[in-house]
């Protein structure tokens, strides 16, 4: 009797094993390690986890791999006169994966020209041609694979060829043909394919939009 309950124990046991054994394949990707993050596509771009609960699992997936520099073509509006400008300007990205590290995000240098043209108003325009030469900062978050968001600090010459009405400018730092004023200003890009997106801007001195490549 008690050979026949070693037998019946040692046969239950290994029925367990197997039945186990064959459960662990089925489970595996419930049991994998979330820390590891979604998996990064051949242009190493973090992929959006696939079925995942949180908007924002894209933005809090650090970036692995080198981001491609950016170069956007844009034409906008003055905001404090009727006038208009075009321009473009090329963003160097330096710090692949930014400042805060848990984040998808990016830092960048950009610099570019834009051609404004504008009637007469006070001190800033007794013209109607000025070119700008933006040198900025940029910081970037990628929120999901379709947007980005963006905030530029930076500084740029004022470049006034026809010259300014020195009876209405204020002081000989504003009256030179070359005015230097801060840039502060954010934007967005929506990424309609892979290589192109539709870039917004809102900086000083124009708000502007364009293509970025």
């Amino acid at each position: 009797m008690p050979e026949r309950n070693w037998v019946v124990r040692v046969t239950l046991a290994a029925l367990a094993a197997a039945v186990l054994s064959a459960a662990v394949p089925a489970y595996a990707d419930e049991w994998s390690d979330p820390a590891s993050g979604p998996a990064a596509d051949a242009d190493d771009h973090p992929m959006e986890p696939a079925a995942s609960g949180d908007r924002w699992a894209y933005l809090k997936t650090p970036f692995s791999g080198k981001r491609h520099s950016v170069l956007d073509v844009h034409g906008g509006i003055m905001y404090y006169t009727f006038g208009f400008g075009v321009g473009a300007r090329y963003t160097w990205i330096f710090v692949h994966n930014g400042f805060i590290p848990k984040l998808n995000n990016s830092f960048g240098i950009g610099a570019g020209v834009d051609v404004l043209v504008h009637p007469a108003i006070a001190y800033y325009s007794t013209f109607g041609l000025s070119f700008v030469v933006p040198i900025v900062a940029q910081w970037a978050f990628y929120l999901t694979t379709k947007w980005t968001v963006f905030a530029e600090v930076g500084f740029a010459p004022w470049i006034r060829p026809l010259g300014i009405d020195h009876d209405t400018c204020l002081g000989a730092f504003q009256c030179s043909v070359i005015w230097f004023f801060p840039i502060a200003g954010v934007g967005a890009m929506y990424h309609f394919s892979d290589s192109m997106a539709l870039i917004l801007r809102a900086q000083f001195p124009f708000l502007s939009a364009g293509i970025a490549f």
